[in-house]
């Protein structure tokens, strides 16, 4: 029974599901269902697909996560950078002879297998380390080439297709200018988008002043009610129906939808009911690898984010793993019933927690809500496409995300080259090129800082036993023959060689006596680290110089041992803090010590008092006994006009 309330937990949400839950579900599923069926359709024509299959992503994926998910509020269904990434993968799709929607199944099986896969073997981190700064970038450049491919249905343009492959299959019935409204696809790049828009206004003419009317309206009607909302306006509120159903409740009565009356694009004719089982063609798989990893990465990124949210609020716990698979389950359940890649949508997940849902069942009721417009499409055949663009470019203005560049530049000038980097590649080269070059330009920063870490040499602050970086804090304590040195990253191959010369630089340049290793921020050693540092202690015991390791973290402690280096120092050489260290080297050699030239004190012999130790993983303090363990014992320590 534990095993299948861990794989299932709907099984505990049940368990203690009463009347009251039941009631607030209901509500949550009313209001999320019907309010999303506008946004629904426009996602679905943002990803190049007729409006139908935006309702079937909001059927089977949500039953899905609703037995697998454990956010009690997160509603999943189609997002506007999922379905952005679906329409530009079409292209991939037509050169392998596979229509819109072939390529949507099959991006949606393997995106869904991926995170499934990892999610089991408890690797989600695999798919979040691509940085916020390459996301926020690909983000702000799709927010604007959405605009773009949006701006012509908004003005009543016909906008030229930038896919070219099989039409995908839908009912043979049509309104009069059906045939003039085609799936419009995402364009490669803002500047075939722009291309594609001016292309279109050779067809202008009177008639499209009617859509432009009707799509800015809705534009300025959204962008109103999204300033009083959560103020005048409650947040649970959809904010598309009302200029949905408004729009098409015009179209019907003055007949827009006709040439003679404006020909504004409309919906039309959609299927009636469900599709039958359809069958990815998942053989096809290596075309699809780029696109395949950034709907998985940012779907469960964006997912999780938004449940950890919801969870913090709730004062419940999301556990990481099982959401991936729950959401990898909803897009390989969805794949078999003509849906296209989902996750966890943030307003939509805003709009279903503010109905007052309680369980993942909200997301079952929402679903069922949906399959009233399925069986009954007539209801949608007046919807107008004009609407439903501007319901996509407001959703998208929020994308462009110019106060967190602003801010990279003023903290972080590197963050601010890789979102600078994203933002270009996505907005010129392409939608999938922008992303992961953007993530491939943060790693290489993330390498670059690994094998080049920061270090110093530090100096102790008068007065105190702190020791701070001599080029940050002027007038600190340093010493003649000590060299103080900080390494401040794990000791491994990437840095190896970095640590070795920095190291041998320092060692000619002041040609110490004493040398004392900060090591508290080398977290970590491997062979080729344990290898420079042995060639270090070599040529120090050539020298005579005398190595001094501070700090040392048990992890690395342990390595050591195994290696044998330990041993071939000897415990005389590893001490607790820095301070330690140089206590034990002045009292080796006392004309070491140093203070700044009036200060008083310079040349007396440090006094030798008793003090007791009584906690700590000791290694050594001062010159006392190296042992493991707590312990009580005497130690050598020294004044406190010393300190």
């Amino acid at each position: 029974m534990k095993f299948i309330k861990l794989q299932l937990p709907i099984v505990d949400f049940i368990k203690n599901y009463d009347k009251q839950q039941v009631l607030y579900d209901l509500k949550a599923g009313i209001v999320t269902g019907v309010g999303f069926i506008p946004s629904a359709l426009a996602l679905a024509q943002l990803a190049g697909l007729p409006p139908v299959y935006g309702l079937y992503g909001c059927l089977m994926p949500v039953v899905s996560y609703a037995l697998l998910g454990t956010c009690r509020e997160l509603a999943v269904g189609p997002i506007l950078i999922l379905c952005m990434i679906v329409a530009e993968a079409q292209s991939v799709g037509a050169a392998h002879g596979l229509n819109a929607l072939q390529s949507a199944l099959v991006l949606s099986f393997w995106s869904g297998i991926l995170q499934i896969a990892l999610g089991v073997m408890g690797m989600g981190y695999v798919v979040s380390v691509i940085s916020q700064a390459a996301v926020s970038g690909f983000c702000s450049a799709v927010g604007i080439m959405v605009m773009f491919s949006q701006a012509g249905l908004l003005l009543g343009l016909k906008v030229a297709d930038s896919v070219v492959g099989a039409e995908v299959p839908h009912s043979s019935t049509h309104s009069p200018i059906s045939h003039d409204a085609p799936q419009y696809a995402f364009p490669d790049g803002v500047v075939q988008a722009m291309e594609n828009l001016i292309n279109a206004f050779k067809d202008w003419d009177m008639g499209n002043i009617a859509s432009i009317i009707m799509g800015g309206s809705v534009v300025v009607f959204l962008l109103c009610i999204k300033m009083y909302k959560g103020k005048a306006l409650p947040e649970w509120l959809p904010l598309q129906l009302l200029p949905t159903a408004v729009c098409a409740l015009v179209t019907w009565i003055w007949g827009f939808d006709t040439k003679e009356k404006g020909q504004i694009h409309v919906i039309s004719t959609m299927p009636s009911g469900l599709q039958m089982l359809s069958l990815p063609q998942a053989e096809l798989l290596a075309p699809f690898v780029g696109p395949v990893l950034m709907l998985a990465s940012l779907g469960y990124m964006n997912g999780l984010s938004v449940s950890r949210s919801y969870a913090r609020k709730g004062n419940y716990e999301v556990e990481a793993g099982q959401e991936l698979v729950a959401l990898g389950s909803a897009n390989l359940v969805g794949s078999f019933f003509s849906a296209f890649p989902v996750t966890g949508g943030t307003y939509r997940t805003a709009v279903n927690a503010g109905a007052g849902a309680q369980t993942p069942l909200a997301g079952a009721y929402s679903a069922c809500i949906m399959l009233l417009p399925i069986f009954l499409p007539q209801m949608l055949y007046y919807v107008p496409r004009p609407c439903l663009a501007a319901i996509i470019i407001v959703s998208a203005l929020p994308l462009v995300d110019c106060q967190l560049a602003l801010m990279l530049w003023k903290v972080k000038k590197e963050d601010f080259c890789v979102w600078v980097v994203s933002f270009i590649c996505t907005l010129f080269v392409g939608v999938s090129e922008g992303l992961l070059i953007g993530a491939a330009v943060s790693w290489v920063l993330v390498v670059r800082a690994s094998a080049r870490p920061t270090e110093a040499i530090l100096g102790r602050v008068p007065g105190t036993r702190f020791y701070k970086d001599t080029k940050d804090v002027p007038e600190l304590e340093v010493f003649d023959k000590v060299l103080v040195w900080r390494y401040d990253a794990r000791l491994y191959f990437v840095n190896a060689e970095h640590f070795s010369d920095t190291f041998l630089a320092h060692l000619g340049k002041h040609q110490p006596s004493f040398v004392v290793l900060c090591a508290d921020g080398m977290n970590d050693i491997d062979g080729s680290g344990l290898q420079v540092l042995a060639d270090i202690v070599g040529l120090l015991e050539e020298k005579k110089v005398f190595l001094a390791l501070a700090g040392v973290h048990t992890k690395v402690m342990k390595v050591m041992q195994l290696h044998g280096l330990f041993e071939k120092l000897g415990s005389e050489h590893f001490f607790m803090d820095v301070d330690s260290a140089v206590r034990h080297c002045i009292a080796q050699d006392p004309a070491c010590y140093v203070q700044p030239a009036e200060a008083a004190g310079i040349g007396q012999d440090p006094s030798v008092v008793t003090t007791e130790l009584q906690e700590g993983l000791v290694l050594q303090d001062a010159t006392g006994v190296v042992e493991w363990g707590y312990q009580k014992r005497s130690v050598q320590t020294f004044p406190d006009s010393f300190v």
